[in-house]
């Protein structure tokens, strides 16, 4: 009974923690993104505000502390040929697929995934997803194990994209494909003509990491779509659909 006082204690001092730590870097981004010149800072910052309102911090830090225990026996016993949570399990369901969102070429036998080539496959190239039962590569968020595994899984499920279908449901159809409004060393500002934008800055740590914070809203993922832009309609989700997000402090690795 002690080591369970013990564990909840540690995990309420690790929560605090972690809220002081994401108030104190939504400081330092405002400083920083006000210092722009020729932004509409005002206009830009209170998308950011309504973007906080709907995914708030808080709950995001719970359910990442959280996702991990309750997904751990699921997951394990999820059939491989699954392809969503069961519904028990709802509030835990990805945007995309509890196999990831990666997609890939296979190019002189060996498999590419397209981000590392700039989302450009060769014409006539096939395109596989993560989903698709003939794609025999690794997950790119987990090396060495195939997207349908139960760790690769794990990590997408519990550790990476954790509840993001409720993040897509907070978000809004974009008015235009966004583009760059603002770019300096470690940020880029997008905005999509109308109401939204998303703002990612980086900034190196120590021993390689970075902290990275992304708010407002998912642009560069709609930016990047090959397909014409479909609005959401009759509650279901089109492609101009950008998530709504509220992360000012997380750690990234690398230089």
């Amino acid at each position: 009974m002690l080591m369970l006082y013990l564990l909840i204690g540690l995990l309420a001092v690790l929560f605090v923690s972690m809220l002081a730590i994401q108030e104190h870097a939504r400081d330092a981004v405002r400083e920083r993104f006000y210092a722009l010149d020729g932004v509409d800072a005002a206009a830009a910052w209170a998308c950011f505000d309504r973007a906080e309102k709907l995914v708030s911090p808080w709950r995001t830090l719970r359910d990442h502390l959280i996702a991990p225990v309750v997904l751990l026996i699921p997951l394990l016993r999820l059939p491989r040929e699954a392809n969503d949570l069961p519904e028990p399990l709802a509030y835990w369901r990805n945007n995309v697929s509890i196999n990831g969102d990666g997609k890939a070429v296979l190019r002189d036998g060996k498999w590419i995934d397209l981000q590392d080539i700039g989302w450009k496959p060769q014409p006539g190239e096939r395109v596989y997803s993560y989903d698709d039962a003939d794609y025999t590569g690794d997950a790119y968020y987990c090396r060495g194990h195939h997207p349908r595994s139960w760790l690769a899984r794990y990590v997408w499920l519990a550790l990476r994209n954790v509840a993001s279908q409720r993040d897509v449901l907070a978000g809004a159809d974009v008015a235009r494909r966004p583009a760059v409004l603002a770019e300096s060393p470690g940020l880029t500002l997008l905005w999509d003509g109308g109401q939204l934008y998303q703002l990612t800055l980086e900034a190196p740590l120590f021993w390689g990491l970075r902290w990275r914070a992304n708010v407002g809203y998912k642009l560069g993922i709609v930016a990047n779509r090959p397909d014409p832009l479909t609005p959401s309609e009759g509650g279901k989700i089109g492609s101009a659909r950008a998530s709504a997000i509220c992360t000012w402090f997380s750690l990234k690795g690398g230089a």
